[in-house]
Order: C-alpha cells, then structure tokens, then sequence
C-alpha cells in the first residue's frame, strides 16, 4: 500500500485528500499535498492534520517564517532525542511514546523511536478514531 493511501486511510476523516508527501521530519511529521494544491501538516505528537498553506506560493512563504522552521526542525527535541536514544537508523524516526495532547511529557523517557513513524502514526489514529486507542511507536500489523 502507498504511503498516500495510507494516509488518506488513516487521515481521511479531517478532509485531506493527499496526492504527494512533500516533506518529512525527525518525529515523522508529514508535509502533504492534497488534489487542489494545499498543504497539510500531519503532526504525530500533537495528534491533528491539518491545512498549513492554501497553496505552493503560501507553503513557500510559510518556509521562511523562522517560528515555523523552529517548529518544524524542532532543533532542541531533534538534540534531546539523539542523546537520549541514539542517532536515527535509515527509515526511523524519533516520537513521543505517549502523545503531548494526552499528557505525554515532550522529552525525557517520553522519547522513543520507531522502525517506520509513518506507519506507526497511521496505527496510532486509525485505532484512536475506532473505538479503542494504542499508544506505540511500533508499526507492527498496521496493515490487516
């Protein structure tokens, strides 16, 4: 399954539609594309997907903004994270275990990673908009 479709899967009941993932972070934080040229922010620790810049012109200028790139980059987590569980292997990315939105600390033993953040974030919203939530930096049997 493409990664866009395991997205629109996962995220489909915000409204993103996504056609391209235009960017990636450390924490698995997408920068998505969707059919009409916006772009969306799929925010893993904070849980929410949503519209960050009505078009190409918007997301460059957005780009810029130096408060978004600290937010973005998140340099101070990226660093905390590196020292607490190591440099990141080809496909990881660091995460939160428990989510700050619900209470998770943004730091400390809080601070794991995960052989595929993509994966694990779709497994961590597709069971919290269903009737149970799993909270897991694993991305073990996403797909049934």
């Amino acid at each position: 399954m493409e990664i866009v479709e395991l997205i629109a899967r996962a995220w489909g009941w915000t409204g993103i539609q996504p056609v391209k993932v235009v960017a990636e972070n450390d924490f698995g934080n997408l920068m998505v594309r969707d059919p009409h040229g916006q772009y969306w922010r799929i925010c893993p620790e904070d849980l929410y997907c949503k519209i960050i810049a009505a078009d190409r012109s918007a997301l460059d200028t957005l780009i810029e903004d130096e408060e978004f790139q600290q937010d973005w980059s998140m340099p101070a987590l990226v660093e905390e994270a590196q020292a607490k569980v190591g440099p990141l292997e080809e496909g990881r990315k660091y995460c939160l275990k428990i989510p700050g939105l619900l209470g998770g600390e943004y730091g400390g033993d809080n601070l794991g990673n995960s052989g595929d953040a993509i994966l694990g974030t779709v497994y961590l919203f597709r069971r919290n908009s269903g009737d149970s939530l799993l909270i897991s930096c694993s991305a073990a049997d996403v797909i049934e």
